[in-house]
């Protein structure tokens, strides 16, 4: 999986380091093992903050135990001004 996130990096939104990028992860049920990808993906973008999360009830409850995901959007530049303003 993280040769195909930095694959995605590179070529489809021309950040090969990641800069560009949010890295965030989610799982079900299996907390070691996402802390093993997390650490791989860590060591593939290590400059990079990463977000792990359990996915929701609604969402395990189809796709089962075990699973890893990761989601990768790409980062707004304007990002912290727009939350900031939604949030006042």
């Amino acid at each position: 999986m993280t040769e195909a996130m930095k694959n995605d990096f590179e070529k489809r939104f021309h950040s090969p380091d990641g800069e560009k990028m949010n890295l965030e992860l989610a799982y079900t049920f299996d907390t070691a093992a996402a802390e093993a990808f997390k650490e791989e993906v860590q060591a593939v973008f290590p400059d990079n903050e990463i977000v792990m999360q359990p996915l929701s009830l609604s969402i395990a409850c189809h796709i089962g135990r075990e699973h890893l995901r990761s989601h990768v959007p790409k980062r707004l530049k304007r990002s912290r001004q727009l939350l900031e303003t939604f949030i006042c």
